[in-house]
């Protein structure tokens, strides 16, 4: 069973959709997951811009992972991100207040919701963020979310798949299966690195999503000559 570690940053939709389909093939024993963050406010910052001093949208969730994960292991952040983004992507927003979706977050899956206030008042949380967002940028290039890697976080990034609506679970299979036989490429020289996205499209994906031009097509790199097959399930296609 493949073990792949999923970053992510609760600002994206499409992260959140990803994430979903990615948590079925957990169920249906495809995968098995580990949870990392990304922060995509960071990753936009002017170069001139000290990271340090940015007062992050992301900050109360990415922080308050830091700590679960340091609390209650890595694996914990799956039912955290999902609780939080069924918050932020599937119900009316709490009045646009992060830390309080954080702090109903912790409360639904079993924890302290006094683990947002501690995380924010620790500054090593936020360098925690930016030290596994540099480290996942400097080894494998990242750009965005969903990245998940593979090896259980040592092997090969992807970027994506985005998926504009969830497949059935026939579907779901086969577009892992694709992806993998992807990855494999890129393991073997002169394989590329990542997938990475050249296509956009506007609808089918969760509440905010509708004016979001970020649904990917599928690349991978070999060589300046890209592979191409169809992918089922989720309207996008590898080339």
């Amino acid at each position: 069973m493949e073990q792949v570690k999923f970053h992510f940053d609760p600002l994206c939709p499409w992260c959140y959709q990803t994430s979903r389909w990615a948590r079925r093939l957990e169920e249906l024993g495809e995968v098995e997951l580990d949870w990392g963050v990304f922060s995509l406010e960071v990753v936009n910052l002017p170069d001139d811009q000290d990271p340090h001093e940015l007062d992050a949208r992301a900050a109360p969730a990415l922080r308050t992972a830091i700590l679960i994960r340091d609390r209650e292991g890595s694996v914990a952040l799956g039912p955290f991100y999902a609780a939080l983004g069924r918050r932020i992507w599937e119900e009316p927003p709490p009045s646009g207040d992060m830390a309080k979706a954080v702090r109903e977050s912790l409360v639904e899956i079993g924890l302290d919701e006094s683990l947002c206030d501690e995380a924010l008042d620790d500054p090593s949380t936020w360098q925690a963020v930016l030290d596994e967002h540099h480290a996942l940028v400097e080894r494998t290039g990242a750009f965005g979310v969903p990245t998940l890697v593979l090896d259980d976080g040592a092997g090969p990034a992807i970027f994506g798949p985005v998926v504009s609506q969830l497949p059935s679970d026939e579907d779901t299979v086969a577009l892992w299966q694709h992806l993998s036989w992807l990855s494999a490429t890129s393991r073997r020289p002169p394989g590329g690195k990542r997938v990475i996205h050249t296509r956009t499209a506007r609808t089918g994906g969760p509440a905010g999503t509708a004016n979001c031009a970020c649904v990917p097509r599928l690349a991978l790199a070999t060589r300046g000559r890209p592979h191409a097959l169809k992918v089922p399930g989720a309207g996008l296609v590898a080339v």
